[in-house]
């Protein structure tokens, strides 16, 4: 088939879906095209490399582009006035989140004693001006239908453009290495790992609706979804397996390992003890994996490189690094200090900018009292997203399965950071915005009751 022909085809499928996602009737407003628009954007690729696909990754400009600028402004200044209308309680959303309040108040202060105070000072402003299209989903009606829309648009979206264009336009979604010169597929993202993120949060999601399908498989709207699902995840599948992303794809793995045991009643009646259980598993797993090196000997059963690419070594060298143990080198500083950059230099001719494990990243930024304050605030999402298999049910138990996954990531992959596509989706499912009488009364109105046993549906 002539690849604009495939493109056309393509196009016109992905129009097919959204007319459908359209014609239903739900409750989200169209202002949640603008948290929608700036997901879509933090999942694939900047507009100002999408404007000029030929140069993707070579010509890259990291500080960002005028164009790229603008747009975010313009949303982030669209995401004002639709907050302004709708009185959004500042005030609320502080005082019922805490530890997140506390997390970024001392990444703000920390960014003071960094190397460049005033250039970290601008990035941070930025990063929490771009946090607000999100609240957007937060302020729906049905925050959840809000959030299964805006996942469920980006994969009709980007899942079938990244399966054509590493089909047919390898030019603008391969990038290559300099000296080697091996290829990745990028599809609509900007490198193999960001195809990756987009892969795992799209499989996820699609495969936890799948399985919802099979379960109300007797109503008749149920098999159409179940269609237009199931074509989305193989889509999926067969882009991940291109990606070649082994971090992406085992964490996929466990994700649906996980959601296929809570379609058994003996887990469902008991999801307290199974969440704990859950949790202290992914702990024991990372301190295996520092001490008894674990993951790395499963890697060189599957055949892959047991260095985990070199990680290991970017985690040895980073550590010379420390300036501070305590307070770290402040928000984003430790990649730009002269000290580190003069370390990785005497190693790579490209050094990383990152280390490959968010649990490290966090710790050489903002020290041992960041990641106390960082773990503090996990516990308190955990509380948080726990609670929602109560109240939000099926829906709960999805946003358990995608935080135990989104801290397995992080084991290999640094993700506790603004801007990332699995932070945004961390925090929509984390933040409480309205208290939990709220919350019940508000879906008591809907025809939501919860189980007196809180187990899932």
């Amino acid at each position: 088939m002539p690849p604009f022909v495939a493109l056309f085809a393509c196009l016109t499928f992905i129009a097919y879906l959204l007319y459908r996602e359209y014609s239903l009737n739900t409750k989200c407003s169209y202002a949640l095209w603008i948290p929608q628009l700036w997901f879509m954007i933090c999942l694939s690729r900047p507009v100002s490399m999408w404007l000029d696909p030929y140069n993707i990754i070579t010509k890259m400009n990291t500080s960002g582009s005028t164009i790229d600028f603008i747009i975010s402004t313009i949303l982030v200044l669209a995401s004002v006035v639709v907050l302004s209308r709708r009185n959004i309680n500042i005030s609320m959303i502080l005082r019922n989140n805490v530890w997140i309040t506390v997390f970024y108040i001392y990444c703000g202060i920390s960014v003071f004693w960094s190397e460049f105070p005033f250039d970290l000072s601008i990035r941070f402003i930025k990063n929490i001006c771009y946090l607000l299209p999100f609240l957007i989903v937060l302020t729906e009606k049905d925050r959840v239908e809000a959030i299964n829309k805006l996942v469920r648009r980006s994969g009709i979206i980007l899942i079938p453009l990244s399966f054509i264009f590493i089909k047919y336009f390898h030019e603008i979604s391969r990038y290559y290495e300099a000296y080697t010169g091996k290829y990745y597929n990028a599809g609509v993202s900007y490198n193999k790992n960001g195809l990756g993120s987009l892969c795992l949060i799209c499989g996820l999601f699609y495969f936890w609706n799948i399985m919802d399908d099979l379960k109300n498989r007797n109503e008749p709207e149920n098999k159409k979804d179940f269609l237009t699902h199931f074509v989305i995840f193989i889509m999926t599948l067969w882009v991940m397996y291109l990606t070649d992303s082994a971090t992406s794809s085992t964490c996929l793995l466990v994700g649906i390992f996980i959601i296929s045991l809570t379609r058994f009643p003996v887990i469902t009646k008991r999801y307290k003890a199974i969440l704990m259980l859950l949790l202290f598993s992914v702990i024991i797993i990372y301190i295996s994996d520092l001490y008894l090196l674990v993951f790395k000997a499963f890697t060189g059963k599957i055949g892959r490189d047991t260095t985990l690419t070199g990680r290991d070594t970017v985690w040895e060298v980073s550590l010379r690094g420390v300036s501070n143990q305590w307070i770290g080198s402040g928000y984003g500083g430790f990649w730009k200090q002269d000290k580190t950059i003069k370390i990785m230099n005497e190693i790579w001719d490209t050094p990383p900018n990152q280390a490959h494990n968010g649990y490290l990243d966090l710790y050489l930024n903002l020290g041992y009292i960041g990641v106390v304050i960082f773990f503090a605030m996990m516990l308190s999402a955990f509380r948080e997203i726990s609670r929602k298999i109560i109240y939000y049910k099926d829906f709960g138990g999805f946003c358990v399965v995608y935080f135990i996954v989104f801290l397995l990531y992080n084991i290999t992959e640094a993700a506790f950071k603004d801007l990332h596509p699995l932070w945004n989706l961390f925090l929509l499912m984390a933040i409480d915005y309205k208290s939990i009488k709220g919350l019940r009364n508000n879906y008591l109105d809907e025809g939501f009751v919860p189980s007196r046993s809180g187990a899932m549906a």
